[in-house]
């Protein structure tokens, strides 16, 4: 979507967003935007943070940390390691296949996503008196994060639902085992009555769809008035950090799926939190509270920036 900056900025000032003294400053940024940001095709993408890592410190900074979220480096020879392999590499891809050796084995704690998301939906709905009966959740992949989160939230499975495209980079496996009610989308669309559901959550997709606006529509069409949609999504304020969102999601497809489609099918298109705020207000959904989030004791943002927001149905 194009985002006019006159009328964001206006948003931003009228919901009171951000203080007086920061909007210049989120200009600034904005008006830099896609001057240094390089795509994922080509190639260099790591190579691009690294050449600003005297300018920009703090995104090489990020960088290592993203990378050691997937790769072991356990020490700083470790670190050294990597310190040489960018600099001596070419390609981005070089870079991947490289640290392939050494990549971590899954070490995501079971369930932890979805209790910290199940702990904000209490906090921020249920709390209220409103009362959940059916739950989508859209881009579900295998469908296991969306019954996870229902069984924190005591829905019987009856009631969750799940929705996705036909084919995603090999996420649809298992879908048949793991999801009762799977709903495919097809041009956007989504199979369900008006105003069917009283939760929806979209995990880390939206970025993902390319008629954004279109499905925005579906959401709100299916969802009951006075329904929640709760998203979590990337918080893409600088070209810097869609490199880094894309080199994460590289590092997903091409490292450990092994997906070699990747470079010439992927697509995402990343904003910042506000601008995020401002879509959905476009499409008739009133922000009731967001932050940023992490799975960690000491809390962090993160290098790819999460964040989670709940959203009501107006």
């Amino acid at each position: 979507m194009n985002i006019d900056l006159k009328d964001l900025i206006q948003f931003i000032k009228n919901k009171n967003l951000l203080l007086k003294y920061k909007i210049d400053r989120y200009i600034k940024k904005k008006e830099k935007e896609n001057k240094i940001y390089r795509s994922i095709k080509s190639n260099k993408q790591i190579k691009t943070i690294y050449n600003y890592r005297h300018e920009k410190p703090k995104y090489y900074f990020s960088l290592l940390l993203l990378l050691n979220d997937f790769y072991k480096i356990k020490d700083f020879t470790g670190m050294e390691n990597l310190y040489k392999i960018i600099d001596t590499s070419k390609s981005d891809k070089e870079i991947y296949f490289s640290l392939n050796k050494n990549i971590k084995g899954g070490n995501r704690r079971v369930h932890m996503i979805e209790e910290l998301l199940s702990h904000k939906i209490k906090k921020y709905i249920l709390k209220t008196g409103y009362k959940i009966d059916y739950f989508l959740d859209i881009g579900c992949g295998s469908g296991k994060k969306a019954y996870l989160l229902g069984q924190y939230l005591n829905l019987k499975d009856k009631y969750v639902h799940c929705a996705d495209i036909k084919q995603w980079f090999s996420l649809e496996k298992n879908r048949e085992k793991n999801i009762k009610n799977f709903g495919l989308i097809e041009n956007d669309i989504l199979p369900y009555k008006d105003n069917k559901f009283s939760l929806i959550s979209s995990f880390m997709v939206l970025h993902h769809v390319k008629n954004l606006s279109k499905l925005l529509k579906e959401i709100h069409r299916v969802l009951k008035r006075g329904g929640y949609l709760f998203i979590t999504e990337h918080d893409a304020m600088t070209d810097f950090d869609k490199m880094l969102i894309d080199i994460q999601h590289a590092i997903y497809e091409l490292v450990y799926r092994n997906n070699k489609s990747f470079f010439n099918e992927y697509y995402g298109k990343y904003y910042d939190v506000f601008q995020w705020h401002y879509i959905l207000h476009l499409h008739n959904f009133k922000l009731i509270k967001y932050n940023y989030y992490t799975t960690k004791t000491r809390k962090e943002i993160g290098s790819t920036r999460y964040f989670y927001a709940i959203y009501k149905k107006i």
